[in-house]
């Protein structure tokens, strides 16, 4: 568990109570990891279509592109409960 979930937990008792209700909500965490997967692949097949190649602003949609697939892959390493810093 990343120890991002424990900012602003002063103690061990506090610390023992957020993870308490972090893995208690383990289920919803895997599916919204598989929600942000399926966003991640739209984006990505988006991203590759031939009619892109072709839009003036064609580096900035890349890079829209890029920053929001970045942006939601750290939002899935964040709630990979399996996952270490």
């Amino acid at each position: 568990m990343k120890t991002v979930w424990f900012k602003g937990a002063r103690d061990d008792q506090s610390k023992a109570d957020r993870k308490s209700q972090i893995v208690s909500a383990a289920k919803a965490l895997e599916i919204l990891t598989g929600i942000l997967e399926e966003k991640i692949k739209e984006k990505e097949s988006e991203r590759n279509l031939p009619k892109c190649y072709e839009l003036a602003g064609f580096a900035y949609f890349q890079a829209d592109a890029s920053g929001y697939i970045r942006a939601l892959r750290e939002v899935q390493s964040i709630i990979d409960l399996q996952g270490k810093d």
